[in-house]
């Protein structure tokens, strides 16, 4: 290129000069054109981005032809599909008022203080068995089943069962425990006389199943019951993971505030919760036909082995079934979206069969795989999620008003995976769209390729970033 510079700086001069002189002026040789001046490696290039195999018999300028055409198509379906995408990810979801839902229940139930305690004690400041007691006992039963307006008159007919005077339980609330089983504790000999039994940690294997502990009615004993007796689901959300299975009491909806305390007074008094427990769990329902709405609440207590209770609490806001327009819309928004990624991910895989190995040498082509991915384990949500709603809101309520009849802890578990997902989703979808700057200008080409080019080592540093990060917490935690 140097030598190219040379000669044309020459060859104007001596244009120059022949212009001064009577002499007539030489021609200047023909320049090479931009085609002649490609590299064999940039032509390799070209050909491969046009989705063509490199060979003798393949033409370099239908390679540039083809290129620009399925190039310029493929931003404006990309932009088609952006608009789409943002459009749909919109309509599915309420994210101003399902906040503001979720945070004016759990204000409710979190920082209500038990009434008999002269320590303001609330959720959060349960730390023994007798502060779950006194929570389960003196604050449950007034904040579900409340029975008179704020005038004193009593609820009648459709009233009963509401919540804040806008909700509603859909079934009965279900306390359940989860227990291991005692087992010979290995003790200095020096402590022989004193203990013998010791009560695990919490695993698969060590939970209890065969011993019954007490139920109601009273002298009436409680069975374990496994998980697909209750329809339930594994617990991650903990210091360990749970199982769905355990003893369970379901609270019938009709129930008055004294049946509640009576039934929770005597699992007190027959110590339902002893050194044996290691997780119970209350869950309730509420749907807000204001906002067409579902809250699941989990309140979760961890009876760890040191004897200390460990509070958490989960509350999920959701919506089920398809009854707006809106959310018709939404659906066929983003049916057309993955209508989309199919499309996508079947042009690639096209490519990949005619190209082989060189396919993968644009790296953003790995790129396109990881974003068609995460959109499949998003549509895997979204299927379970969607079957399992429409199975719920078009079927008889038979048995909610006396059993606990769905998993919502679960179903809302999965509705927040799906806006996880889709938050990825959401990033892959623009940063997919980055890919398309080089073809702007000069200037949007360089900073593409700069950002690219240091993709390996940015890669590098946030390993090793975490890694520290990683060694720190082990270390130091």
């Amino acid at each position: 290129m140097d030598q190219e510079r040379t000669q044309d700086q020459m060859a104007a001069k001596d244009a120059q000069h022949g212009a001064a002189s009577t002499e007539p002026a030489q021609e200047l040789p023909n320049r090479p054109s931009a085609l002649q001046r490609m590299s064999k490696r940039q032509q390799y290039s070209l050909m491969l981005a046009a989705g063509l195999k490199p060979g003798p018999h393949v033409s370099l300028a239908h390679a540039i032809d083809k290129f620009k055409k399925e190039k310029l198509r493929e931003i404006i379906l990309y932009c088609v599909f952006l608009i789409i995408f943002i459009a749909s990810s919109n309509l599915q979801r309420d994210v101003e008022h399902a906040h503001y839902y979720a945070q004016t229940v759990k204000a409710v139930v979190l920082l209500r203080e038990f009434p008999t305690n002269p320590y303001a004690i609330r959720f959060e400041n349960i730390s023994s068995h007798k502060h779950f007691w006194d929570f389960m006992i003196e604050v449950v039963p007034p904040m579900l089943f409340q029975e008179k307006w704020y005038n004193g008159d009593a609820f009648q007919g459709v009233d009963a069962g509401q919540v804040l005077l806008a909700n509603r339980l859909v079934q009965a609330p279900r306390l359940r425990q989860v227990r291991v089983g005692p087992k010979v504790c290995s003790v200095p000999p020096r402590l022989d006389a004193y203990m013998s039994t010791c009560y695990p940690k919490y695993r698969s294997g060590s939970k209890s199943s065969e011993e019954p502990i007490p139920g109601w009615p009273p002298g009436t004993m409680m069975e374990y019951r496994k998980p697909q007796q209750l329809n339930s689901h594994w617990l991650v959300d903990g210091l360990y993971p749970y199982e769905g299975g355990g003893f369970i009491v379901d609270f019938p909806l009709n129930s008055t505030q004294d049946d509640l305390r009576e039934i929770l007074g005597h699992f007190r008094d027959e110590k339902w919760t002893d050194i044996g427990t290691r997780a119970v769990f209350f869950d309730f329902a509420l749907y807000n036909a204001n906002l067409r709405f579902f809250l699941s609440v989990r309140l979760q207590w961890e009876f760890s082995p040191t004897g200390t209770v460990t509070p958490q609490h989960f509350f999920r806001v959701m919506r089920l079934g398809l009854f707006s327009p809106r959310e018709y819309i939404a659906l066929v928004l983003d049916v057309i979206v993955y209508a989309f990624i199919l499309y996508y991910s079947m042009e690639d895989s096209g490519k990949m069969i005619r190209l082989r190995a060189a396919y993968f040498d644009d790296p953003w082509r790995f790129f396109h795989w990881i974003m068609y991915i995460f959109f499949l384990i998003t549509f895997v949500f979204k299927v379970q999620f969607l079957l399992t709603s429409l199975s719920y809101v078009n079927t008889e309520a038979d048995r909610d008003s006396e059993q606990a009849v769905l998993d919502f802890e679960y179903l809302g578990w999965v509705y927040s995976q799906i806006w996880n997902w889709t938050g990825f989703n959401t990033v892959c979808v623009w940063i997919r769209a980055f890919s398309f700057l080089k073809y702007i200008n000069e200037s949007t080409t360089q900073l593409a390729a700069t950002i690219l080019s240091s993709a390996g080592q940015i890669g590098r540093f946030f390993c090793v970033f975490l890694l520290v990060l990683w060694v720190y917490s082990v270390s130091f935690s």
